[in-house]
């Protein structure tokens, strides 16, 4: 099945419960398609129906670099030194992917959104990122590369060398909360959107935290940026 059917899948399971907005903390997991928090919790957390950590044991290369965007202040040029890396990585040692593996971690969602999500959730003017190529609040994905006014460092050029972007579910389900509040709409049911809505091959992760260190333990070196 193509990422694009499971991410439509995993949008039906949800949001045909997320409609119901609190009553979803009553549906049981297995018929709402993703899990709940502890029952005791104040706070339904929102989940994938499973979880794909596969790829945590795909990297097999002889160097591992890992980038921590935690707490991101979003630059143009923020996604820069993992090409920078890259480039070095390839002209002294004349290594590239899969011999040289990257993966960047995020808890803020804009780098790992489409264009239509920031359209959609005015996320230039949330995250106060300017268009390059209007001067004005951004409502396409700046850090993809689609613009020739985009910096050098960008999504698609990243992941055609191998890189793996990766988004933190306890942040998304924060911001989830936040919009669904904002827009008057069930917090799973923006929780659904939002993951339709990544860039292809994005990876959901239990935690920021976790995959850190879950990385780490595979021999990754760190960098926070």
């Amino acid at each position: 099945m193509s990422s694009v059917q499971n991410r439509r899948s995993f949008l039906t399971q949800i949001t045909g419960l997320a409609a119901g907005g609190a009553a979803l903390a009553g549906v049981p997991s297995k018929a709402a398609g993703l899990q709940v928090g502890a029952p005791s919790g104040p706070v339904t957390e929102f989940k994938p129906p499973t979880w794909d950590l596969a790829w945590l044991d795909s990297f097999k290369g002889k160097y591992k670099q890992l980038y921590d965007l935690i707490w991101l202040t979003h630059k143009p040029n923020s996604i820069n030194p993992p090409k920078n890396y890259l480039d070095v990585q390839k002209e002294l040692r004349g290594l590239e992917f899969p011999d040289v593996n990257v993966a960047i971690g995020l808890v803020d969602i804009p780098i790992n959104a489409s264009d239509a999500l920031w359209a959609k959730f005015k996320f230039g003017e949330r995250w106060n990122i300017q268009d390059p190529e209007t001067g004005k609040p951004a409502i396409r994905n700046v850090y993809l590369g689609t613009g020739p006014g985009d910096p050098r460092g960008t999504v698609k050029g990243l992941q055609a060398r191998g890189v793996v972007f990766w988004m933190c579910n306890k942040s998304l389900n924060s911001l989830s909360r936040d919009l669904g509040r904002e827009l008057g709409r069930p917090a799973g049911e923006v929780y659904a959107e939002l993951v339709v809505g990544f860039n292809p091959g994005v990876k959901v992760v239990p935690a920021h935290t976790w995959a850190v260190g879950a990385l780490q333990e595979r021999g990754f070196t760190y960098e926070r940026l």
